[in-house]
């Protein structure tokens, strides 16, 4: 009876060992998940707060414009 608890503990200790192991590969894995989400999402933000401000530039030189006529036509 001792040498078959033995067997069991033995074997509940590789169970522990290769689930920890496990474990931590899928830590790993979703940590470099993680890493390359924030990496494309900061890219997608930039990219798209790029395009906002290049768009918000060239209305601004518009309305600069529309304000130039504007003066002209009134002097």
């Amino acid at each position: 009876q001792a040498e078959e608890a033995a067997r069991r503990m033995v074997a509940e200790t590789q169970i522990v060992a290769e689930a920890r192991k496990k474990a931590k590969e899928i830590l790993g894995n979703a940590e470099i998940q993680a890493r390359e989400l924030r990496r494309v999402a900061n890219e997608y933000c930039e990219d798209t707060l790029k395009r906002t401000e290049e768009s918000m530039a060239l209305s601004l030189d518009e309305i600069k414009k529309a304000r130039q006529r504007f003066k002209a036509v009134a002097k």
